[in-house]
């Protein structure tokens, strides 16, 4: 007779139980979980897909924008040309755990280059909540040109729900 026993680390990897990206319980990484995100924020830009785009945000972050409808026009409108290249280029995340349930909010910053002009997306998402599952999903896109040289305010003072173009 032959074991096989299992160890998973909670702190590296973590498995996909109601996220809506769970992959019938595929252990993945919280860069996987960041660069699966971005793939899907991706290819709805370049689609030009609304409706995937829209839904990938949580349920709370749609009723706390202020016009998103308007937003994800604007964000569609800002980006000119096709995008040729995209790359994660920073990440953070945090963990909250209460109970048994967890919550994994996700930063990270994706640099996209188009035919036309090179662009900066900032997120903000809760990959993971099972604390307050209408949290789940993404809360924050902001995007800027690659040229903006203005400050960034730190994360926790540029929070806020929806999307938003800085100039």
């Amino acid at each position: 007779m032959v074991v096989i026993i299992t160890l998973i680390s909670c702190d590296e990897k973590s498995s996909v139980t109601s996220n809506q990206n769970a992959r019938g319980g595929v252990l993945m990484s919280r860069e996987q979980r960041a660069d699966k995100r971005m793939e899907e924020i991706i290819l709805a830009i370049k689609g030009n897909d609304k409706v995937t785009l829209s839904s990938l945000f949580s349920m709370n972050a749609l009723n706390e924008a202020n016009d998103f409808d308007n937003e994800l026009n604007s964000l569609f409108n800002y980006i000119q040309g096709d995008i040729v290249l995209w790359e994660r280029v920073s990440l953070a995340t945090s963990e909250r755990r209460q109970y048994g349930s967890r919550s994994l909010m996700i930063r990270f910053a994706i640099a996209i280059s188009t035919d036309i002009d090179d662009y900066r997306l900032y997120v903000i998402d809760y990959n993971i909540d099972n604390i307050e599952q209408d949290n789940e999903g993404l809360y924050m896109l902001e995007i800027s040109k690659s040229s903006y040289s203005g400050g960034w305010d730190p994360w926790q003072d540029r929070m806020r729900a929806g999307i938003f173009i800085i100039e």
